[in-house]
């Protein structure tokens, strides 16, 4: 179902974010799509490329928060948001395209939908394939297969548990009612607690399956050396163990925390007894993010430095 949009976006009531970190490779044509745009706030995490370089040519009027040490995804948007005096924000990362019918069709349908807190396009990658952008809520989903090949895709408007943050439209009175970004996450799952907390508040989570943005396969940033691989695992574990303790308790917080640990030691002596490098360095990472999530320790604790 396609929504009714005018041609050109109402660009006065949104503001663009996008967090950037060594995205000079790709952040370009991100920007060049929304360049439009009156209200662009780009935070930089630090970044040791031309990533704001970049920025200022493709998008000279934004708003450039640089910070001096890489703060994490939510941390980031946080700063932005705080920013921001529009009724809607448009969350975009810098590996992926939005055109104005997408920016049109998602405002269109916040405005038809007054109890949507974000609605959010498909996401397409380079090659036509689409990808899965809903899920059921975080905790609903055991027993549920990973890859869900056989699920057909939605072919019209939906409510999810779940909707992805890669490009996504968000009411700024939900954000405000809900709270913005955990700070407490660095990488990882902060956008299935953000979404647990509309639902919960009672703000719908909409997937519009036929409206679509660009995703540019591989990474938001160019930095992808084994270092930052082991970032990403660490805080992936962390970050999982940290939300069941949140939302869950503590006793459940525990006990996925020990059975990860298990789990992750036998993965990486099976890596390690096939002499398989990548999986060895993957499955300590996650090793070491279950044992500082399950003890409580903070996720900007520099265990690995991104």
């Amino acid at each position: 179902m396609i929504i009714s949009a005018p041609n050109s976006v109402p660009w006065e009531c949104i503001s663009v974010i996008t967090v950037t970190y060594n995205s000079a490779d790709i952040v370009e044509t991100s920007l060049q799509s929304i360049a439009e745009a009156k209200h662009i706030i780009v935070v930089d995490n630090a970044s040791t490329d031309d990533s704001v370089s970049v920025v200022v040519k493709v998008t000279p009027h934004a708003q450039v928060i640089r910070v001096a040490s890489n703060l994490g995804y939510g941390r980031a948007v946080n700063l932005a948001l705080k920013q921001v005096t529009t009724k809607f924000v448009l969350l975009i990362t810098p590996d992926v395209i939005v055109d104005k019918e997408c920016v049109n069709q998602l405002l269109s349908a916040a405005n038809v939908w007054t109890n949507a807190g974000m609605v959010a396009p498909g996401l397409v990658e380079v090659s036509g394939r689409s990808t899965r952008c809903h899920d059921a809520a975080l905790f609903h989903r055991s027993g549920m297969s990973r890859r869900r090949n056989d699920e057909p895709f939605p072919d019209g408007p939906l409510c999810a548990g779940y909707v992805q943050n890669a490009a996504v439209l968000e009411r700024m009175t939900a954000f405000t009612e809900v709270g913005f970004y955990d700070p407490n996450i660095f990488l990882f799952f902060e956008d299935d607690d953000l979404c647990l907390r509309f639902v919960q508040r009672g703000w719908s989570l909409i997937l519009l399956p036929d409206v679509s943005a660009l995703h540019i396969e591989g990474s938001s940033s160019s930095d992808v050396d084994e270092n930052i691989s082991r970032v990403r695992y660490h805080h992936m574990a962390w970050s999982r163990i940290y939300l069941e303790r949140k939302h869950r308790g503590r006793a459940a917080g525990l006990f996925l925390g020990v059975r990860n640990i298990f789990l992750f030691i036998g993965k990486a002596l099976g890596a390690l007894l096939v002499f398989d490098k990548y999986r060895f360095i993957r499955d300590i990472a996650r090793l070491r993010g279950s044992i500082l999530g399950t003890l409580g320790c903070s996720a900007f604790t520099r265990v690995v430095k991104p």
